[in-house]
């Protein structure tokens, strides 16, 4: 397929995984020491994604003072406060700016993370190109 599938991949429903929280933790990452001190946080980073399996996503990017986001699962509010404060005490060079919580109850939800509908983007995209 030419590395257009990365993998093949199921979503279960993460509620009756027993996960009651998605959450969005922006960071904004530090680095001392120049390309050296940026290799050696990027090994402690990598470290602490390996840790923690829970862990879905993690981008750098630009927007609201951050450089990077985190999306991650929680079976409930306190596993998430370990969470942050592992991250600040693992990866100090992580300055946790900011977090967005959801619930995963049902009622909450508009839509599920779903990959099915992106074939209709893509074909929508494919015939204006």
């Amino acid at each position: 397929m030419n590395g257009f599938i990365m993998e093949y991949t199921l979503i279960p429903h993460f509620g009756k995984a027993g996960f009651e929280l998605m959450a969005f933790t922006f960071i904004k990452m530090h680095v001392n020491g120049g390309k050296a001190g940026y290799e050696e946080l990027k090994n402690r980073v990598q470290a602490f994604f390996d840790d923690h399996p829970n862990l879905l996503m993690a981008c750098r990017g630009e927007g609201m003072n951050c450089d990077g986001i985190i999306v991650s699962l929680h079976r409930n509010f306190v596993e998430f406060t370990e969470y942050v404060r592992e991250l600040k005490m693992d990866v100090s060079d992580a300055e946790v700016v900011g977090s967005f919580l959801a619930s995963l109850e049902e009622a909450n939800k508009l839509r599920c993370l779903t990959l099915k509908r992106l074939k209709f983007h893509a074909k929508t995209e494919a015939k204006t190109v």
